[in-house]
């Protein structure tokens, strides 16, 4: 009874590696064009085969199917957009962490909600269609092109528009906050 397992992990162990010589570096360039890591692109290509590894050991001693390029491609490709969105977490955190860093203190927090209420109070204060522009792009977070769709205008009128409105706070923030 041993004996036939055996035989279908050697089987199983051959089909890999030569998937692996096959595809491995092809699918790492990929990997590394998308994530622009060479370590990431490594882990990325390595959990791919490892998953087609597990499907295999998981066929419950059937015969071990060799994957499409087209599926290790777009397993690939949703590894590395897994990475890159997980990456962009990371950053938002460490961006949120350093900015509220400072915040150790009730005086802190104090000085900081003052600051928002003088920035707020700045936007309130900006001429429209600036003032609306800020809220989608800047407290909103919506992209131009959204911002635009939103308020019925071209991507070019709201950029131009936030630039200006940019402008304006910069000049007048510093003598408010000081």
């Amino acid at each position: 009874m041993l004996l036939p397992i055996i035989g279908h992990h050697r089987q199983l162990m051959q089909q890999m590696e030569r998937l692996y010589e096959q595809f491995y570096r092809r699918l790492y360039l990929f990997a590394l064009t998308l994530v622009d890591d060479e370590e990431e692109a490594r882990d990325v290509v390595s959990e791919v085969m490892a998953g087609v590894w597990q499907q295999w050991l998981d066929d419950d001693g059937g015969k071990a199917l060799m994957p499409s390029s087209a599926y290790l491609y777009t397993a690939t490709r949703n590894r590395c957009l897994d990475v890159l969105r997980h990456s962009q977490v990371h950053k938002r955190y460490a961006a949120m962490t350093i900015a509220t860093d400072e915040l150790s203190t009730d005086a802190d927090v104090a000085e900081f909600e003052e600051r928002i209420a003088v920035l707020y109070e700045a936007i309130g204060e900006l001429p429209e269609p600036a003032r609306s522009i800020v809220r989608c792009c800047c407290l909103n977070r919506l992209s131009y092109k959204e911002a635009a769709e939103v308020l019925g205008l071209s991507e070019a009128v709201v950029h131009r528009h936030i630039m200006k409105a940019y402008r304006l706070l910069r000049d007048s923030l510093p003598r408010k906050l000081h």
